[in-house]
Order: structure tokens, then C-alpha cells, then sequence
């Protein structure tokens, strides 16, 4: 809940950035607030990051806003144990020595350990969604549909075994995807596209967070190469501070803004997944019901059927009742018959179970058969129209009885078996 609109000593962006931070807190499902907090925060660090590059010595304004993101940040529980207690030791030292000495290695040091835990938040929210169980085994040992629909266990598949090719690699599937979304067959299409939206996230995560990193590692070499530089006397003190104050400013800069590729891959994984989580919550709300209504059925019928719980079996019975003289004896039963059997009250044994499962079969069986008589008249109708005419102008098939089409098979099995005479 917010407690108020603004505080009296805080400035704008850390105002909104507290008000979003708290919207989050208040709706932890809604991943929308999520999104729109880690926007603020993020942009906030980047107007610091920006503020603080423009000046030597931080001014009051300058400080106060790093303090106050900070503590906003920790009021939000938006910072993990370690940084939390790191942070508040570092703000009760710039609360004591404010206005006394320079504190612009303390305000980095805490700039630092909010970008750094901003990043970590990111990639970790990243691996969470890329980590969701598309399937799992089932007390049974079966394997069975987890959080994810298909079509999400497959983007997700895609995105996790992709992350760490090459980019020219992802390229080139990307292209092979194209080129098999032109298929005539449906399947090879929706196929293609699936693996052309994983793919388009993994490029994109070796474009923004891959090469951040090798640049990062960079940055960090130069300033081991600067070092050295100055040690052999290739570089004054001076010019040595400058470039490293240069450099950290622009790793700092590389942290936030791959902190915001983070954000912004779990904002589209996050798009993806979370309609794929909802298809598959459906298809389990589908299926569920589908049961309920199969044991619906059996019980109606059931219903009413005399189960003989107190009978007691004379010795014919028992001997009849035998599970091998059973098994001997009983004749072999077809689905169709159990069926029938549960549904014995109504006419023919065709209750709601046989409905449910060969109503249409029995239909399309009908309907496979009288199909396949109606072809076989068209073609007995061919053959007698087509040999009656020969017989007028053959005298040589009078006589051969050909009126049908599997007339014409007899006669091909005679020729067959004729045997060649050698003159």
C-alpha cells in the first residue's frame, strides 16, 4: 500500500521509482507493476550514472539522490542480505562525513552495489522463466504436460540450447526457420515459426547480454594494460585516474544498460510464457472436466443396478466365480462388450459410456462399408456397360460371364496361371 504521494526531501525520479516499488510490493502476481518498477529503477541509475559523470565532486543533490534510490531500494526488499548490509554501512558513513570530506568514492561504491544487485535480479529473474517445467514424471513414472503448453516448451527449449551459440550460427537457423515457414505442410510451418520466435530471443540475448560482458572483460583488461603502462612510466598518475575513473564510469554504464536487456528479454519471455502457462491451465481445466463427465457417465450407468453386496455364493458359484475357471471359461470380450455390459439397463447395452466411445465409431464403420459398396457397384456398373459393347463386336467374349468388376479378377488369376507352350 502507498503511504503517501511524495516526501517532503526526495526528489522526483526517486518519488516515482518509491511509488512504483511499492505498486509491485503491494500486487506481487502483477508482472506488469514488476516490469514497470525495474523500468523506473533502472532509469533512474541511468540519470545518476549520467549526473555523476558530469561532475569531479559530487554536490548535495547529487548525493542525497543516491542515498534516497538506495533506500528506497532497500525499503522495497529490492536488494539481496549481502548488499543491503553493505549499503547501510556505506550510507551511515556518507551521513557522518557529508559536507565534511569528499564522499565520491563512497557514492560509487553504493552506485555499484545497486547496479550490480540490479543485474543479478535480472538474470536471475531471466533463468527462473527459461527454468519453468515444460513436463514432469507423474507418480506413475509418466511423462505429462507441466506448466508450459507445447508451444512454450519448445520456444523455451530452443531459447536455453541457443543462448550459447554463436550469432552467426543463430543466423543461420534463423534463415533455415525462414525458409521452412514456406513449406506446403502445416506442420513443418508451425514448426519453423516456433523455432523462429526462440531463436530471435536467443539472438538477441547473445547481442545485448553475450557481447556486454566480452565488452565488460575489455574494459576491465584496459585498465590491467593502462596499469602497466604506468608502472613501466608510459602513463602519469593523473592521466592513469583519469582513464580509470573514464573506465569504470563506462563499465558502470554497460552493467545498467544490460541490466535493462535482462528486463527487457523477460518482459517478451514473459509474453510468451505466460500465455503458453494460461493454454496449458486451460487444457488441465479441459481435462479434468473431461473425467468428471466419464465418471458421470459410468454412474448413470451404474446407477440403480443391484451389486448383490450381502449374496453369498453357493458351491457352484464359487467354483463358476474362480478367477482361472473364469478365465477359462469366459468368452473373449471385446470393448464393445464391456460397454454393453456396464450399460445392460438400457436398450442394447448402449448407456452413456457406449455412446461416448462407439457411438462414432460404429457411424463411421456404417459408413466405411456402405461407401465401399456404392464403389464397388460404380465399378461392377463400368464393366458390365464396357463388355456388353465388346461382346457386339467380339463373338469371342460370348460366353465369358463377365459382368462384374471382380469377374475381371477371376480372369486375371486364370491367365496367370497358364503356362507359356514352347512349339
Amino acid at each position: 500500500m502507498i503511504k503517501r504521494f511524495r516526501d517532503p526531501g526526495m526528489g522526483l525520479e526517486e518519488t516515482i521509482t518509491k511509488m512504483k516499488a511499492e505498486a509491485m510490493n503491494a500486487n506481487a502476481g502483477n508482472l506488469q507493476m514488476k516490469r514497470d518498477a525495474m523500468s523506473a529503477i533502472g532509469g533512474n541509475l541511468n540519470h545518476l550514472r549520467q549526473a555523476m559523470a558530469r561532475q569531479r565532486e559530487y554536490d548535495i543533490t547529487t548525493v542525497k539522490s543516491v542515498s534516497d534510490l538506495a533506500s528506497v531500494l532497500m525499503e522495497a526488499g529490492l536488494l539481496d542480505d549481502l548488499s543491503q548490509y553493505e549499503t547501510k554501512r556505506i550510507l551511515g558513513t556518507i551521513n557522518a562525513v557529508v559536507g565534511k570530506q569528499d564522499v565520491s568514492q563512497y557514492i560509487q561504491k553504493v552506485m555499484d552495489i545497486m547496479v550490480d544487485n540490479q543485474l543479478r535480479l535480472g538474470a536471475n529473474t531471466l533463468g527462473r522463466l527459461l527454468s519453468i517445467r515444460g513436463s514432469k514424471i507423474d507418480s506413475r513414472g509418466i511423462e505429462v504436460q507441466g506448466e508450459l503448453d507445447p508451444d512454450g516448451q519448445r520456444i523455451a527449449q530452443v531459447v536455453r540450447k541457443s543462448t550459447s551459440l554463436q550469432k552467426d550460427d543463430i543466423d543461420h537457423r534463423i534463415a533455415d526457420a525462414i525458409n521452412r515457414m514456406s513449406s506446403t505442410d502445416n506442420a513443418i510451418v508451425d514448426e519453423a515459426t516456433i523455432a523462429y520466435a526462440g531463436l530471435q530471443i536467443a539472438r538477441q540475448y547473445v547481442e545485448d547480454i553475450t557481447e556486454s560482458k566480452a565488452e565488460e572483460k575489455a574494459l576491465r583488461d584496459s585498465i590491467k594494460q593502462a596499469k602497466e603502462e604506468k608502472d613501466a612510466g608510459q602513463m602519469t598518475e593523473t592521466a592513469y585516474k583519469q582513464y580509470v575513473e573514464a573506465t569504470n564510469d563506462a563499465i558502470r554504464q554497460n552493467k545498467i544498460d544490460r541490466a535493462e536487456a535482462f528486463h527487457s528479454l523477460v518482459e517478451q519471455i514473459g509474453d510468451v510464457l505466460s500465455g503458453s502457462i494460461e493454454r496449458a491451465k486451460a487444457w488441465r481445466e479441459e481435462q479434468k472436466a473431461r473425467i468428471e463427465e466419464i465418471h458421470h457417465n459410468a454412474n448413470s450407468d451404474m446407477e440403480g443396478r443391484p451389486t448383490d453386496e450381502h449374496h453369498k455364493d453357493n458351491r457352484a458359484q464359487k467354483i463358476m466365480n474362480n478367477s482361472f475357471a473364469r478365465f477359462l471359461l469366459a468368452p473373449l470380450a471385446t470393448f464393445d462388450q464391456m460397454l454393453r455390459m456396464f450399460g445392460k439397463k438400457n436398450s442394447r447395452g448402449e448407456g452413456y459410456l457406449w455412446n461416448r466411445y462407439m457411438r462414432g465409431w460404429v457411424g463411421a464403420s456404417e459408413k466405411e462399408y456402405t461407401g465401399y459398396q456404392k464403389a464397388l457397384k460404380v465399378l461392377d456398373d463400368k464393366v458390365t456397360e464396357v463388355f456388353a459393347k465388346a461382346h457386339t463386336r467380339d463373338k469371342n467374349l460370348i460366353g465369358t460371364g463377365i459382368k462384374s468388376w471382380g469377374d475381371l479378377f477371376t480372369i486375371d488369376r486364370k491367365l496367370m496361371s497358364w503356362e507359356p507352350v514352347i512349339v
